[in-house]
């Protein structure tokens, strides 16, 4: 099992460090696992930049267990409710979430204390448990649940 939480600043360089911080796994995972998590969490840490407060920390967390990669982004301020459309063709922005619902296996937003936006991929050896909100069958993002690192 590996586990990671790094404390990022809300500078524009801090989704690549994130990016980064999940170069270790690179063993551990499939090639597609790797690659769409590493564009989530940029995708992820580059919104909390945007969005975080000014001055707040944002904090990655990771954990890689046999059947799945969780992964959250948690920062200061307030609750929202996720809107996900689609991208017109030469958009430049608003692709995050976007992106998001259509690479990981489930994600939502949760209000506590902050906003914790997460996100799990399934390993190939395992697939989606029976009950477990597939990609697309949320609302709004948000079914499901995140209860942070506990077995």
């Amino acid at each position: 099992m590996f586990e990671l939480t790094l404390t990022l600043p809300k500078d524009p360089i801090s989704p690549g460090k994130a990016r980064h911080a999940l170069d270790g796994l690179d063993d551990g995972l499939p090639q597609d696992v790797a690659e769409r998590s590493k564009l989530v969490v940029s995708e992820l840490v580059t919104n909390a930049v945007i969005h975080a407060p000014r001055g707040a920390d944002i904090r990655l967390e990771a954990r890689l267990s046999m059947d799945e990669l969780r992964v959250a982004v948690v920062q200061p301020g307030p609750m929202f409710e996720p809107v996900i459309g689609d991208p017109r063709p030469g958009q430049e922005s608003g692709w995050g979430l976007h992106l998001v619902s259509n690479l990981a296996d489930r994600w939502g937003v949760i209000g506590n204390e902050g906003v914790t936006v997460w996100c799990e991929f399934d390993l190939p050896a395992s697939p989606p448990a029976e009950g477990r909100p597939e990609n697309g069958r949320r609302s709004g993002g948000s079914q499901g649940s995140w209860s942070g690192f506990a077995a």
